[in-house]
């Protein structure tokens, strides 16, 4: 449609400035504001925001995405996490009694020992490298996906895959009696 208003701009338009300018500030602060050390975020909080979801997690499946994320933030289902927020959840990784925290799952768990090689070697394999860059998170989400780190496991299911090798849910001969979780 035509106006003759020479001043006219279509909502879609002003939409996107006003985006725009919001992109500009929120890297304006980014910038300027010095991360929080006490954050679980400061050593993954090194590339610029976005409006836009980046395509290093846009090609991820959603599981993959969320576990990704969760290891990024410290905002995930393990010891440490719980340790501060819900602290009626156990707190010791399934291997040990020691705390579960994104060091020890990344570096130390016994059980994700054989997916480890996909974090990297030497520098690359450096938390601020992993969490923080490009090539480091796409690493990350490799080792995630492969290992199924940061899924959130029942220690008491019978079914889990760290205590038995079996896959969570149902067993064999599920819905006659038989073997059903």
């Amino acid at each position: 449609m035509y106006h003759k208003n020479t001043d006219y701009k279509s909502l879609l338009y002003i939409g996107s400035l006003h985006k725009r300018e919001i992109g500009e500030e929120w890297t304006h602060r980014w910038t300027n504001q010095p991360s929080t050390l006490r954050s679980k975020f400061h050593v993954a909080n090194r590339i610029p925001p976005s409006t836009k979801p980046t395509k290093r997690l846009i090609t991820l499946d959603r599981c993959t995405f969320s576990r990704t994320l969760q290891c990024r933030t410290g905002h995930a289902h393990i010891g440490d996490y719980y340790r501060r927020f819900v602290p009626s959840e156990n707190q010791s990784c399934h291997c040990s009694d020691t705390l579960q925290t994104r060091t020890h799952i990344l570096y130390e768990c016994k059980t994700h020992f054989r997916h480890r090689h996909l974090l990297g070697i030497g520098r690359t394999r450096n938390i601020e490298v992993l969490l923080g860059s490009e090539k480091g998170i796409s690493r990350l989400a490799r080792f995630l996906k492969t290992s199924r780190a940061y899924e959130k496991r029942d220690s008491e299911s019978p079914n889990d895959v760290r205590h038995n090798g079996r896959r969570r849910g149902r067993t064999r001969g599920a819905g006659t009696g038989e073997g059903s979780s």
